[in-house]
């Protein structure tokens, strides 16, 4: 391989741009994960009928840690949608540490929230899936309501590490722009 003068290798991309490129990236699949967590959520409605007059509804707006993880999906969404075009700002040549110092607050900001979120819902499906009511259990009845739930859980766990991995990223960008 060829090197110039500085040591670095020619033709090779600048790592501040694969890093710039890399952050946009996972900004998008972090977006992918919260949408496709707050979509299976959304459609976890379940009826069942226990007598022929009386039909039983489970819904994720009956439990309070159910709806704030809807809740911070929703924000994480609409935050993501932002910070995908913020970023696109790291492309310029004039570049500021102080976009990418307000990017990192604010993911480590939704990062707590979306974690915080996930750990509730969590509670909820060991709850659901422990509990006993009269001989049987819930997630026995509400099968399909319970697989949704938990699926939503983990999609949502999923996009808390991958929140993670973007923060990280993050400060390796700032390590790498800040002289020593």
């Amino acid at each position: 391989m060829a090197t110039n003068a500085t040591g670095s290798i020619i033709g090779a991309p600048p790592p501040i741009r694969i890093l710039g490129v890399s952050n946009i990236i996972q900004r998008l699949v972090l977006l992918l994960w919260c949408v496709v967590a707050l979509g299976v959520l959304a459609n976890s409605r379940q009826r069942i009928s226990i007598t022929f007059a009386t039909d039983v509804v489970a819904e994720f707006q009956d439990l309070p840690p159910l709806v704030y993880l809807i809740s911070a999906l929703a924000v994480t969404i609409f935050y993501c949608a932002i910070s995908v075009f913020i970023s696109m700002l790291f492309f310029k040549p004039g570049r500021h540490l102080a976009l990418i110092y307000t990017l990192t607050t604010f993911d480590l900001l939704l990062l707590g929230i979306l974690s915080a979120a996930a750990g509730a819902a969590s509670t909820v499906i060991y709850s659901i899936n422990e509990s006993a009511t009269l001989g049987f259990s819930i997630c026995e009845s509400f099968n399909r309501f319970c697989a949704h739930v938990i699926a939503s859980n983990v999609f949502s766990l999923i996009a808390s590490i991958q929140m993670v991995l973007l923060v990280l990223l993050n400060v390796v960008s700032l390590a790498k722009k800040i002289p020593y």
